[in-house]
């Protein structure tokens, strides 16, 4: 840790040029974790336990942060289910009333052909009363002579 030491100063100015590698950065984390800091590098202590800090704090967070990514994958899976099921039996509900609409306009126009026809009968039922009637008349007019 002494040829550390000796080293620490070049490792900082090189740090904060953004030039040091991963494992220079873990030794200047395990220095500034040691009891043995020199007074003049003291002032860097607290920047390094912050990034410590925060780096432990990120990753308790990550696994509380993929069960949400899990938790929101259910329930989305959930939602499409559930807009299935309910578009379904909305389709569902729809078809049976166009064919209840299809079937009520069949039998209008089935019972307005009927209707037609009927009166058509009914006319040669006036037709026929009209010739009993006067066959009738005509009868009567005959006897009593």
């Amino acid at each position: 840790m002494v040829s550390d030491k000796k080293n620490i100063d070049k490792l900082l100015e090189r740090y904060f040029e953004g030039q040091t590698t991963l494992q220079e950065e873990a030794l200047l984390n395990e220095y500034f974790r040691s009891d043995s800091v020199a007074s003049h590098h003291e002032q860097y202590r607290a920047l390094f336990q912050y990034f410590s800090n925060e780096r432990t704090q990120s990753n308790a967070l990550q696994p509380r942060l993929k069960s949400n990514r899990t938790k929101r994958f259910w329930f989305s899976g959930i939602a499409a289910g559930l807009l299935l099921f309910v578009s379904f039996f909305g389709w569902q509900s729809y078809q049976r009333q166009q064919l209840a609409q299809q079937a009520y306009q069949d039998s209008y126009k089935a019972l307005a052909i009927i209707g037609k026809h009927f009166d058509q009968g009914q006319n040669a039922i006036q037709e026929l009363a009209y010739l009993e009637k006067s066959r009738t008349l005509v009868f009567r007019a005959q006897t009593n002579k």
